[in-house]
């Protein structure tokens, strides 16, 4: 199984709709939640939907910023083609790095869709497993804010892969601090 996983990225590869991708997704991401979370020691069942909803969005984040990477090395395409073809933005148009209205578009409906999963993930952390799942906390925290960030920087992935200074990253653990000892959720 594991031989199959890292085969999927051996050839370049093109997902037709958000679904093959989401199946993508959930083998090189939410299986490691999966795993992740009997590591962790969680006992609730809400767990596991935390863990698919959460590799689901971290997955679709890292595939926003390697766009050009990715297609860089090898033509690799992760964004689903229906999604491409309903903004009107082409392979070509990846291959030229056009940063248009047309991939802004796309852009942001993609990160809209991680924006999705980060609240299902949120929506799911059960109370007797918070502490557990601070890791995976601080993940969430440090990548919604990239995501946030890409955003507000108008998605220059041609230009630059995107990160977080150490200063973000600390605000974004203590986010999920306050959230894992307190309840409440700053991610917005």
């Amino acid at each position: 199984a594991i031989t199959r996983l890292v085969e999927m990225d051996i050839e370049p590869q093109h997902y037709r709709s958000f679904e093959e991708l989401r199946a993508y997704c959930y083998r090189v991401a939410s299986a490691v939640g999966l795993v992740s979370i009997e590591i962790f020691g969680c006992r609730e069942p809400a767990s596991k939907d935390y863990a698919i909803a959460l590799g689901l969005a971290l997955q679709i984040t890292n595939i926003l910023r390697d766009v050009g990477e990715d297609f860089a090395n090898g033509g690799r395409v992760y964004l689903p083609l229906d999604d491409l073809a309903r903004f009107g933005y082409t392979i070509d148009d990846l291959a030229a790095h056009r940063h248009d209205a047309r991939f802004l578009a796309l852009m942001n409906f993609e990160a809209a869709r991680a924006e999705s999963f980060y609240e299902k993930a949120r929506a799911e952390i059960p109370a007797a497993d918070r502490r557990a799942l601070l890791p995976a906390q601080i993940m969430s925290e440090v990548y919604f804010r990239l995501l946030k960030k890409m955003r507000a920087g108008g998605f220059q992935v041609f230009v630059k892969r995107a990160r977080l200074g150490r200063l973000e990253k600390l605000l974004a653990t203590g986010a999920a601090l306050r959230s894992t000892y307190f309840g409440r959720s700053t991610v917005v």
